[in-house]
């Protein structure tokens, strides 16, 4: 098994494919971490009066963190909410709920009411500071009327299996949820509001980041139709019941306009940001580098045979060592039985395509240090690794029924990081020396 500390600096060593990789993945992280972000944007904000502060996401701690200081004083009151295990010591006056995820549990729905709580007599002069990152779909929620716990479980079950991106998932969560999709923003009117974001969503669209609590995004009938039935699922009679409610009542009867003076929204990260340092990091080093996407969104494993077909086709041709970089959000469609992540299984994937040939690696990490709802961040492959895997039902039966974490697991091939602070989607990195060798 690999371990990759974060907190320390690593050495990048040229003639070490597994040491450029592992280089580059701490780079990618570090760059991600949310805290200067956060400072560097209230610094520039300069927020006044009475603040209520509400953190929600894998990477709550420590943006609360570095809003507490900055903003010290001002803070009267506040929560952070993350998932189990991604808290850090008391921020006072703050209060801290872990919850579940990716499925919302009885902490989620208790986390949501003591956000509305919080948010419960606020003046117009006060400002509700809303710091967002990856994961608050599942850790905040206040379910709709007629809808309850576990309604919230059984659709989120259902839509993470089905393969379907995390914008088409958001969207059915912001139409069984009153804190989604702009719900909270109507509680926190007519005060202030200033939403930092730490995104993980493709294309950033900033809407869906955590399902856009103070962002009014309303749903169309017509678009939860289209998602149920591309990716056949049946929806129930509550569903159709909060369809009908939607389509009579409109926009109008659901949100509170923004006031872009009054109620102000900022990307502080993404993706793009994370990757352009893994490229400056390579020139630096003199590093030769091919920039695919940071898009990445098929299924996790069909991207594990692309990037593998890509790298056997310039191992054929290339004089100098040659980095793949790539980063995004893959899908695995199943039926919830099999263990692994997406960039486990992509990993699997790519370990399949290039077995038995030298002078190929890869390393795909999810950059919040949890891959899917296992422990482990990703995986690192070669052309050894898909021979070491020793199951009985062997690898490729492992692949097709998406247990990854197993196969990896045998083959001494997953990666750990621990809770990282940050969340920024998926980063494959495809170290290729010249002249494959089987």
């Amino acid at each position: 098994m690999f371990h990759l500390d974060i907190s320390k600096r690593t050495e990048l060593r040229t003639d070490s494919p597994e040491s450029v990789l592992f280089h580059l993945g701490t780079k990618a992280i570090q760059t991600s971490l949310p805290q200067k972000a956060v400072a560097e944007a209230l610094r520039k904000l300069s927020l006044t009066g009475r603040i209520v502060l509400i953190s929600i996401g894998k990477a709550a701690y420590p943006m609360a963190l570095a809003a507490t200081e900055i903003c010290k004083d001002q803070i009267q009151r506040g929560l952070i909410l993350t998932k189990y295990g991604h808290a850090g010591k008391a921020l006072p006056p703050l209060e801290t709920i872990e919850a579940g995820h990716p499925i919302p549990d009885q902490k989620s729905i208790l986390g949501g009411r003591r956000i509305l709580e919080l948010c419960s007599d606020l003046k117009e002069e006060d400002t509700v500071l809303v710091l967002l990152s990856g994961g608050g779909s599942s850790l905040a929620e206040i379910p709709k009327e007629g809808i309850d716990l576990q309604d919230l479980v059984l659709w989120n079950r259902k839509l993470l299996e089905s393969g379907a991106p995390i914008e088409d998932v958001n969207e059915i969560r912001i139409l069984l949820s009153s804190l989604k999709g702009g719900g909270l923003l109507s509680r926190i009117l007519p005060a202030k509001s200033a939403t930092l974001i730490l995104s993980d969503v493709i294309g950033d669209d900033l809407s869906k980041v955590a399902s856009g609590p103070t962002i009014p995004s309303p749903v169309s009938k017509n678009s939860i139709l289209r998602i149920f039935q591309q990716y056949d699922i049946l929806p129930d009679q509550k569903i159709a019941k909060l369809l009908e409610e939607k389509s009579k009542i409109g926009r109008d009867g659901f949100f509170q306009e923004m006031d872009p003076s009054r109620n102000f929204v900022f990307s502080i990260g993404n993706i793009s940001s994370a990757l352009d340092a893994v490229r400056k990091e390579c020139e630096r080093h003199k590093i030769s580098v091919l920039f695919l996407t940071s898009s990445l969104s098929c299924e996790a494993k069909e991207a594990g045979s692309f990037l593998a077909e890509i790298a056997k086709e310039y191992s054929k041709n290339i004089k100098h060592p040659l980095l793949i970089l790539c980063g995004g959000e893959t899908i695995v469609t199943h039926d919830g039985t099999g263990k692994g992540g997406r960039n486990q299984e992509l990993a699997l994937s790519f370990a399949k395509r290039i077995s038995g040939l030298s002078g190929i690696c890869l390393l795909s990490l999810a950059t919040d240090g949890t891959d899917g709802p296992t422990d482990a961040a990703g995986a690192f492959v070669d052309g050894k690794t898909w021979g070491k895997i020793g199951l009985e039902s062997g690898a490729d039966r492992a692949l097709k029924e998406h247990r990854s974490y197993e196969a990896l697991s045998s083959a001494e091939a997953l990666v750990f990081t621990g809770p990282t602070g940050t969340n920024v989607n998926d980063i494959q990195f495809v170290w290729i020396s010249p002249g494959e060798k089987s």
